[in-house]
């Protein structure tokens, strides 16, 4: 499993972006995404999500509210270190973790840093 950090993606655009550039995995990604919401629309992300992923766990905040009406089939982790658990669990040989949440950290993190640093603490604590 190749895992891609792509923390710094806070805009629905800037996750579209990521999931283009992995276009030849699609249907081979499992997409963190989610939290708080910038006030921009979720519709976009939310049909490449469904075009591209094999499955998405969401981080609570406003803006997986707005996103679960999209797909409300995805599971809202309450935790970054269940939801990195849960890729994992859903994640197969071959396929893609990316996390790109399309929103702020404000909620469950003080700032992107602290997102950053937790995300990379969690998958650097995972067996290779």
């Amino acid at each position: 499993v190749k895992i891609y950090n792509d923390n710094n993606a806070t805009t629905p655009e800037a996750t579209i972006a990521a999931l283009k550039a992995l276009g030849a995995h699609t249907g081979k990604i499992v997409l963190i995404a989610g939290g708080s919401d910038k006030g921009l629309p979720f519709h976009a992300l939310g049909e490449m999500i469904q075009k591209t992923c094999k499955y998405v766990v969401l981080l609570k905040g406003t803006g997986t509210e707005l996103l679960k009406k999209i797909l409300p089939d995805a599971p809202v982790a309450d935790t970054l270190s269940d939801g990195v658990n849960l890729a994992f669990q859903k994640a197969e040989k071959g396929d893609v973790i990316l996390f790109s949440p399309g929103c702020a950290s404000f909620g469950m993190f003080s700032n992107e840093y602290e997102r950053n640093d937790q995300f990379i603490t969690l998958i650097n604590g995972k067996p290779n």
